[in-house]
């Protein structure tokens, strides 16, 4: 089968393998990119069920707040405790009604489902009932025997206008089961509590709370709060609460007890088995983080379930259920799956063409590669490749052009290396830099060629031109065969005569003039010249000999005898005669001139002339007597006592006026030690020079005993001035706190004393609430909206650790985060923070705390501990001051509301009184009729 084919159809199967594999994760990816939706819808659905739970909790906690405390209602409670077992019912029938309608308005105004008041006893008072369209209430007395009293209200009754008077039903009954008579031991509460019941497979939200009065104390004399029984108020969860949630959340939604559905959307789905969740202490009953996901199928449709347990304590008592449709996720899919179907079969019909074209094209191109590889296997470079395109293939003609092109630069570089050789230019070789594989490797042999013949004509060459220009080079070592091997031996015998020759040269050049010089042959011009050059030198070498002993010798008046010599050599021993010459003036004027300086006779500086070196020395003498005479002037002014003067040094090693230099700055240093010492500046730093300093070890000893007596003057001041500033701040703080002040004035003007008279810039002060909590009661630039605590519990923070421990704490190194310091133009954090508690007779009344930017004295320290004290008793007179006006004001209080009791208990007799007297009456009348 020819490319062309297996192209096309290799490109029509690639293309159904990849529809059949997109076709493939596509259903995968919607089947659970669907079951994902479903997960977060259901999801957002209970968390909007979380929402509505908790806004119809926080309805039923407000409406059943009102209710405990309504008007009265402890003390009526109270009342009927007390009085239910030894009082007839027409003598509290008031009291139970009056209750019994404060209930009804409220429940029936909030649409609560049960509403009930348990006295002390846990016996039930007073209920409310809203049930199968009526409205029930009453209360349950005990005398002469137990009672239920109830009004009922009917549907219509319910729900007519207002303008309407209602119709009531009162009937008495022996024994109401719609209802506890008594509240369970666990649900008789002091605090607020709401949780979940089933009740005849319903779920309720049920409230209780503490029904609260006010007595008096006669012992305390105070007025306190005192339970006098427990509200509680149920909620049912019904069959309309749950369409409203599934309209909200556009799920189904049902609701399972126990028992089974108790109300739901989806009636067929009936059942649930609750033991999927596992018990857990929560203090939500409806714990978010327990959803489980499950599929289910009811009426031959797929649900995506989601179940959220309600919880009553540890016990799961119910659980809800949001569920979404699985046929749209399925409706989806195969919508996509056929769309991906057609696709495909558009694409085979559109590619088979297309692939036809793409392989004949393909091909045609091969082709002509294959045409152009044969003419260059038959030597024929003339054959062109015509293909020019930007892929694959025009990569391959490339590749054969490129191919060609590498055979004809061989071919051009071997014949320039061939014509270079042939014109005597050993030098040239073939780039093979240029070439890579095979093609390098036949360049490189043809360089070899070469350098065989050029190594032995270059070494030649090199060594005969280096011995023309007196660069004898050693013998040649290389190993050469044949005609090579001649040349070289030939070569090694010329630089051996060169070596003997040099060496003679050397020796001379050295001052060897007795070395041996033996002719080679008769004509042997060269080694004769030396022989008679060695035997001049040596006459020379011992008449310059007998000179220079003599110059040794301090003899400047001795001469050379240039008669001995003639031509260059005698110019040698005249130049030597005036060379003497040359130094026997400067000499002798420098020495006269030294011996009169050594004996300090300082001479006139010298005027004569002289060249080179000798005008040098005579620079240098004249140098030395301007020195000397400077040095002598400068002794002059400081033995006169001019410490101004300066030395300066004319070099590094000028150690004279280095050593007047240091002399100058010891006798200044002492002048400054002592003119400040007479200002009083005792800080100063005296630093013998050496163990010989007996003046600076003298004046160092004098400064530390006036710095010593000036110590002990300041401090004895210093002791002086703390006492009087210690004595006035608790005299000013004593005005500060004197009278009487209520406490929140107390504590702010306490604060604000401390902060000012130890200029810190921020401060707090807390009292006691109770025990081991404290709340703010002052503060100094303090933010409250800062994050400062408004109470505080012993062993919180610094403050409550403060008062756990009864000790001050000073904390340094403050976090930028810990507590800022505000003004108009920023913002800034104390570098110290001392915190201390408020003691009086051992018990803490308080916590104060200052915070400062710079840091606390000991003398500071000092006056906050004997403050501290002050502080405390300050505020536990003014504490009891409020405590005792409070206590009249509610004595005055309980008086009025005893007042009040007594008039309607008044009242009430009255009317019993009445009733008592009808009845009376009554009876004579019909005892008249009948007899």
């Amino acid at each position: 089968m020819k490319l062309k084919y297996k192209l096309a159809i290799g490109a029509v199967a690639m293309n159904f393998t990849v529809v059949a594999i997109a076709i493939a994760v596509t259903a995968v990816i919607m089947n659970r990119q669907y079951r994902n939706i479903s997960e977060n819808l259901i999801q957002k659905s209970f968390s909007i069920i979380n929402k509505t739970l908790e806004e119809k909790e926080q309805e039923l906690l407000k409406y059943s707040r009102q209710m405990a405390s309504a008007e009265n209602i402890g003390i009526n409670l109270k009342y009927i405790s007390e009085n239910k077992n030894k009082s007839e019912h027409l003598i509290m029938q008031a009291t139970y009604e009056n209750v019994r309608d404060r209930i009804y308005t409220i429940a029936q105004s909030v649409g609560v489902s049960e509403a009930a008041i348990y006295d002390a006893d846990g016996e039930l008072t007073v209920f409310a009932l809203s049930e199968s369209g009526s409205f029930s209430y009453g209360y349950r007395h005990k005398i002469p025997k137990i009672m239920y009293e109830i009004t009922e209200l009917k549907k219509d009754t319910i729900s007519s206008k207002k303008s309407e008077s209602p119709i009531k039903s009162i009937k008495s009954y022996d024994s109401f089961d719609k209802i506890p008579s008594n509240l369970e031991k666990a649900a008789y509460t002091d605090k607020e509590i709401v949780r979940y019941e089933v009740k005849n497979n319903f779920l309720y939200m049920v409230y209780y709370a503490p029904v609260m009065g006010q007595i008096f104390n006669v012992k305390t004399m105070a007025v306190e709060p005192r339970q006098f029984g427990v509200l509680m108020v149920s909620l049912q969860l019904g069959l309309s609460f749950i369409k409203d949630l599934a309209a909200i959340t556009g799920t189904r939604v049902n609701l399972f007890t126990g028992q089974g559905l108790s109300a739901g959307t989806l009636s067929s789905y009936k059942t649930f088995d609750m033991s999927v969740f596992k018990s857990e202490d929560s203090a939500n009953p409806i714990n978010g983080n327990t959803v489980v996901f499950t599929e289910v199928n009811t009426d031959s449709k797929d649900f995506v379930q989601g179940t959220l347990p309600v919880r009553s304590g540890n016990e799961t008592v119910a659980a809800f259920a949001s569920l979404y449709s699985k046929d749209i996720a399925k409706a989806n899919t195969w919508q996509v799956i056929r769309l991906l179907c057609l696709i495909f079969l558009c694409c085979i019909f559109l590619f088979i063409p297309f692939a036809f074209f793409v392989s004949n094209y393909l091909t045609k191109a091969f082709n002509i590669i294959v045409d152009a590889a044969n003419c260059i296997a038959r030597g024929d470079f003339d054959k062109e490749i015509t293909i020019c395109r930007k892929d694959e293939i025009g990569d391959l003609a490339d590749a054969f052009r490129n191919m060609k092109d590498s055979i004809g630069h061989v071919t051009l570089e071997m014949d320039k290396v061939i014509q270079a050789v042939q014109n005597g230019r050993l030098d040239v070789r073939c780039n093979t830099k240029e070439y890579k594989g095979i093609w390098q490797n036949l360049v490189t042999g043809v360089n070899n060629v070469i350098d065989a013949f050029a190594d032995p004509v270059a070494m030649t060459a090199e060594s005969i031109d280096r011995i023309s220009k007196g660069d004898i080079p050693e013998k040649i070592s290389d190993k050469f065969k044949g005609d090579f091997n001649i040349i070289r031996n030939n070569l090694n015998i010329l630089i051996d005569a060169m070596n003997e020759i040099t060496l003679i040269a050397e020796a001379i050049a050295a001052g060897n003039l007795n070395i041996a010089i033996k002719k080679r042959s008769k004509k042997d011009s060269l080694m004769e010249a030396l022989k008679s050059m060695t035997e001049v030198l040596n006459t020379i070498l011992q008449e310059t000999g007998r000179l220079t002993r003599g110059v040794q010798d301090g003899r400047l008046d001795i001469r050379g005898r240039e008669d001995m010599f003639s031509g260059g050599w005698q110019e040698l021993i005249l130049g030597f005669n005036s060379l003497i010459e040359a130094f026997r003036t400067p000499v002798n004027v420098t020495a006269g001139y030294i011996s009169r300086i050594s004996k300090g006779d300082i001479p006139e500086k010298i005027n004569e002339k002289y060249k080179g070196d000798f005008n040098e020395i005579k620079n240098n003498i004249n140098s030395l007597i301007d020195v000397t005479n400077k040095v002598t002037k400068i002794a002059q002014e400081i033995a006169q006592g001019n410490l101004s003067v300066k030395a300066d040094k004319r070099s590094e090693k000028d150690e004279i006026m280095k050593a007047f230099a240091n002399m100058i700055t010891y006798l200044q240093d002492i002048a400054d030690i002592t003119e400040k010492v007479s200002n009083n500046e005792l800080e100063v730093n005296v630093v013998p020079k050496s163990d010989k300093d007996i003046l600076n070890r003298s004046l160092e000893k004098m400064i530390k005993n006036l710095q010593d007596m000036m110590n002990d003057i300041q401090n004895s001041m210093n002791t002086v001035k703390q006492q009087n500033w210690l004595k006035t701040g608790l005299a000013e703080l004593g005005n500060t706190m004197r009278g009487e002040q209520e406490v929140s004035i107390l504590a702010q003007n306490t604060i604000s004393f401390l902060a000012d008279y130890l200029n810190a810039q921020i401060g707090t002060i807390y009292l006691e609430k109770e025990k081991d909590r404290f709340y703010l009661a002052g503060s100094y630039a303090c933010e409250k909206s800062k994050g400062i605590p408004e109470i505080i519990e012993a062993g919180q923070g610094l403050t409550g650790q403060a008062a756990l421990e009864k000790k001050s704490i000073l904390f340094s190194d403050v976090p930028k985060d810990y507590l800022n310091i505000y003004s108009g133009l920023g913002r800034s954090v104390p570098k110290n923070i001392l915190v201390f508690p408020l003691i009086y007779e051992k018990q803490v009344k308080g916590v104060a705390e200052i915070g400062t930017f710079g840091s606390f004295s000991e003398i500071e320290t000092d006056f906050l501990t004997l403050a501290s004290e002050n502080i405390a008793i300050a505020f536990d007179a003014a504490q009891t001051r409020e405590k005792m006006k409070i206590l009249l004001e509610e004595s005055r209080q309980q008086a009025e509301e005893l007042r009040m009791q007594q008039a309607e208990l008044q009242a009430v007799n009255k009317e019993l009184e009445l009733q008592t007297g009808l009845s009376a009456a009554s009876d004579s009348d019909i005892y008249q009729k009948i007899y």
